[in-house]
């Protein structure tokens, strides 16, 4: 008898967590989404994004010079992931800036809740967070999940 197939493209986006995208989407609102390692915070992203041109960046290694250097196409959409290692006040500067910008699109991804240096764009209505209570899975999620993979769990387990 075979087992279930977990390595099979399964992906369930978390309801809550997609939404706010789509709506950001629309609106062309800067997303700052975090949540723990491990939470997918980045396959989100991967998914939501997989049929729209976009640059995607990781903070760790980014500088002020190479962010600066982007040649952004019209009505860019820019991702920088790992946002948890733009420690130089310079690059965060410089993404501030890039919050600031009508004509890009900035999806920010990070570890703990709102940074302190991204409160200005936030209070001033540019940037909506996605906490990481928004990509956990609800119990409906669950089953399908494990539906996909051959797997029907008890209504009572997935309470």
């Amino acid at each position: 008898m075979e087992g279930p197939n977990f390595q099979k493209d399964t992906y369930v986006h978390p309801k809550t967590a997609w939404e706010k995208l789509r709506t950001a989407g629309r609106l062309r609102q800067d997303v700052y989404l975090y949540g723990a390692t491990g939470y997918g915070k980045t396959e989100l992203l991967h998914r939501y994004l997989r049929r729209r041109r976009h640059i995607w960046l990781s903070a760790e290694g980014l500088t002020v010079d190479k962010l600066r250097a982007l040649e952004l196409p019209e009505e860019a959409i820019v991702v920088i992931d790992d946002l948890t290692y733009a420690k130089d006040p310079a690059l965060r500067q410089e993404i501030v800036h890039l919050v600031e910008r009508q004509d890009v699109w900035l999806l920010l991804s990070g570890r703990c809740p709102l940074p302190a240096w991204l409160v200005k764009p936030y209070v001033g209505g540019r940037l909506s967070i996605i906490p990481e209570e928004d990509l956990w899975l609800s119990c409906e999620e669950i089953g399908q999940l494990y539906l996909a993979w051959g797997v029907q769990l008890p209504q009572k387990l997935l309470e």
